[in-house]
C-alpha cells in the first residue's frame, strides 16, 4: 500500500480515474452479467422445446 493511502484521505486525481475505471468495469461486468442470464433463460427454454417435441413424437401425433 502506498503512504497516504487509506480511509479518510482527500481522494486525488488518480484516485477518481481509478474509481471511474473500476465503475466501468462494473458496468460492464452487470452488462455481462445479464446477458448471460438471457443466454441461460434462451438455451432453458430451447431444452424444453426439445422435450415438448420428443413429448409430442413419442404419442405418435
Amino acid at each position: 500500500m502506498v503512504a497516504g493511502e487509506g480511509g479518510g484521505h482527500i481522494p486525488n486525481e488518480h484516485d477518481l480515474a481509478k474509481d471511474e475505471h473500476l465503475d466501468a468495469i462494473n458496468v460492464k461486468i452487470v452488462e455481462l452479467r445479464e446477458a448471460l442470464e438471457s443466454y441461460i433463460l434462451l438455451a432453458i427454454a430451447s431444452a424444453l422445446q426439445v422435450v415438448y417435441i420428443r413429448l409430442f413424437r413419442s404419442r405418435g401425433v
